[in-house]
């Protein structure tokens, strides 16, 4: 790696960090939060944010699939079968509860983004390990995040915990949506 390409990556980081921050220790609204906001507590000028990112949500979707990321760590069954343990796994590392927040409705195409990209990856690696799907990737992927979705609006209420979430998400799979060749 280049040292040009550590340099942006550290910049993107400490701009994400400095986000996070914002968002879960001092409790800040993401949509009241403003570019100047997030670079003084980065300590970046702000035409150096502009460089990297155009604007918060395009900051705040980069540091979600970063964080999504780390789920990678674990295992593709743990990833689908269990997603909100690993979750609660991967907020405990980061020590920050990134994922299963309550965002702003601004950010939740966004992070329905994200998650949609993530399930269809875990789902394409199913495929190569000669699982199949009883429908077309893309209508699964549509129908996992939905009902993931769902889940994880319940589990951020505190109406269900992370393993009923995973029980519940388990038995919507296995109901006949993927099997083992």
């Amino acid at each position: 790696m280049k040292l040009t390409d550590i340099k942006l990556t550290r910049t993107k980081l400490q701009l994400w960090n400095a986000l996070c921050e914002l968002l879960f220790n001092e409790k800040r609204e993401f949509d009241t939060l403003t570019i100047n906001d997030i670079c003084q507590q980065a300590f970046v000028h702000r035409s150096t944010f502009y460089n990297h990112f155009s604007d918060k949500f395009h900051l705040f979707q980069f540091g979600y699939e970063l964080t999504l990321s780390k789920k990678s760590g674990f295992s593709t069954a743990s990833r689908l079968l269990s997603p909100f343990e690993t979750i609660v796994n991967v907020n405990e590392q980061l020590m920050f509860p990134i994922l299963l927040h309550s965002y702003p409705n601004s950010l939740k195409p966004l992070i329905h983004e994200a998650q949609k990209k993530e399930i269809t990856m875990n789902l394409t690696l199913l495929l190569e390990k000669n699982y199949d799907l009883k429908l077309p990737l893309e209508i699964t992927a549509d129908l996992l995040t939905s009902v993931y979705t769902a889940l994880s609006n319940y589990v951020i209420s505190n109406k269900m915990s992370a393993q009923e979430a995973d029980h519940s998400f388990r038995l919507f799979i296995k109901g006949g949506l993927i099997t083992e060749l």
